[in-house]
């Protein structure tokens, strides 16, 4: 059951140098009525950014005690960026304020799909990426994609590159925080390969990693209204 309750939503761009780009963002939080994000006008259910689809299930969700903002962040990297001819996905689970309760924990569970039209288009899941903000020590983060072998970031170990396949995810992250240890955020970055006609030349694991945090970074300063 959902510990916490989301409320609101936003919809605005992150780059403007990339027209495609957008967010969907629903806040959570331990000490407000406690409500369902289907019950919530959100003007479209599930969140769709571009070919990409974003459920989460609410069934599987528990923020515990936290509050906080959950985003769903699309950029369009194409023409002109030099290093990257496709696009790029995150979602973002943001603690404000941090996490730093010893022995606080949670879970936050989603599906993430592609569209029709983008499975039309030849798009599937390639890699994705884990990245954590946190401080102190003792802060474990947990991903589980389908019934692949579990992720798990320890004290804000970057996780890269992992490989993916197919149109659909399910997806399971589960943080844990220590007695010394503190959680401002983690995301999941995910990239896509177009098979028809062929590859297109992808981001690197690192340089998309990089971009995950400069995104993290400008959720948490307030960009996305």
């Amino acid at each position: 059951m959902l510990a916490g309750s989301l409320m609101g939503l936003a919809s605005v761009g992150l780059a403007p140098a990339h027209a495609a780009s957008g967010s969907f963002s629903c806040s959570f939080g331990a000490d407000t009525t406690h409500s369902l994000c289907d019950q919530i006008n959100w003007g479209q259910r599930p969140w769709v950014l571009g070919d990409k689809s974003f459920l989460l299930e609410l069934e599987d969700t528990d923020f515990g005690t936290t509050s906080g903002t959950l985003t769903f962040n699309y950029v369009d990297l194409g023409s002109p960026d030099p290093d990257y001819t496709g696009d790029l996905w995150n979602v973002n689970t943001d603690f404000e304020p941090v996490a730093g309760t010893p022995g606080s924990s949670g879970i936050v569970a989603y599906s993430l799909g592609i569209t029709p039209a983008g499975q039309a288009a030849g798009w599937s899941f390639k890699e994705v990426s884990l990245g954590v903000d946190h401080g102190g020590s003792g802060v474990t983060v947990t991903k589980a994609i389908d019934d692949g072998t579990p992720i798990v970031s320890v004290d804000g170990a970057e996780i890269e590159g992992i490989p993916l396949s197919g149109t659909a995810l399910s997806v399971r992250d589960t943080w844990e925080v220590g007695q010394n240890g503190a959680l401002v955020s983690f995301s999941n970055t995910f990239q896509q390969t177009n098979e028809v006609p062929g590859p297109l030349p992808l981001l690197g694991a690192g340089a998309a990693f990089g971009f995950s945090r400069r995104l993290r970074r400008r959720i948490r300063s307030g960009s996305t209204a």
